[in-house]
């Protein structure tokens, strides 16, 4: 019954989630971006990030973090590829988003294997994670495929992980199961939150 319950609460908040999304501008979602890179940036020069970073590529209703591949040229950045039928999640280095890239699972842009190293979870220093919601005790819902939990999981807590999202996307509860991995901070236009 606690399933069921849990369920229908991340069906709803996923729901609501993203028609709030849907409902900010083009504008609006570029000048939230710029100033949640600018929150990543301080974060990651906090925590001493040396090693190898993992962003993503942002879909429409997503927060683009790109930028801070141009601000932070000393690190080195991967971005995850789908694993088709196995529900996981592979990090490969990039170094050219023109050419190293090619749309993948779910629409998403990802990095061509031939041309782009893999790197191992424990490699990770930083694990920069999109999601639907937030909470500022670093609770995050996500889509409901679980690859982040999972990737998370497997750093084994050699990697720092960092949610970000706009303000309209910080919820006061999330609903979390046994399996849900709680963020280390939550970056959003308004300020970083750590868990």
């Amino acid at each position: 019954m606690e399933f069921c319950d849990y369920s229908s609460k991340k069906r709803l908040l996923r729901h609501r989630a993203k028609k709030t999304l849907k409902t900010l501008t083009t504008s609006e979602k570029e000048n939230e971006s710029r100033a949640i890179v600018d929150h990543l940036e301080c974060e990651l020069k906090e925590i001493g990030c040396s090693g190898i970073v993992l962003i993503y590529a942002a879909l429409p209703l997503e927060a683009n973090v790109s930028e801070i591949i141009h601000r932070r040229p000393e690190l080195t950045f991967a971005l995850p590829r789908v694993l088709e039928g196995s529900g996981l999640l592979e990090c490969r280095r990039f170094a050219d988003p023109d050419s190293d890239l090619s749309v993948g699972s779910f629409q998403v842009m990802e990095p061509i294997p031939e041309r782009c190293p893999l790197v191992e979870a424990s490699e990770l220093r930083a694990i920069v994670t999109p999601g639907l919601s937030f909470s500022k005790s670093g609770a995050r819902l996500g889509k409901g495929g679980g690859y982040y939990d999972r990737l998370l999981e497997n750093t084994h807590g050699s990697a720092r992980s960092v949610g970000v999202g706009f303000d309209c996307q910080l919820c006061q509860e999330i609903p979390m199961e046994k399996h849900d991995r709680y963020l280390d901070s939550v970056i959003t236009p308004s300020g970083i939150w750590h868990g």
